[in-house]
């Protein structure tokens, strides 16, 4: 995955410029992960997304 090698700055610019206007989807999509995780590593992943973009 392309965040894992570039962090925050390279996830916003793939949102940017694959979302299409529905960057809101896939910030909910994450919280879902986040959420629903069962192992803390992916749940971790997923909660520093959401912060890193919000």
């Amino acid at each position: 995955m392309a965040y894992r090698e570039g962090d925050i700055p390279v996830a916003r610019a793939y949102l940017a410029g694959h979302a299409g206007g529905k960057a809101g989807v896939v910030l909910d999509l994450v919280s879902v992960w986040a959420a629903q995780a069962s192992e803390e590593g992916p749940r971790k992943e997923a909660e520093a997304i959401l912060f890193g973009l919000k």
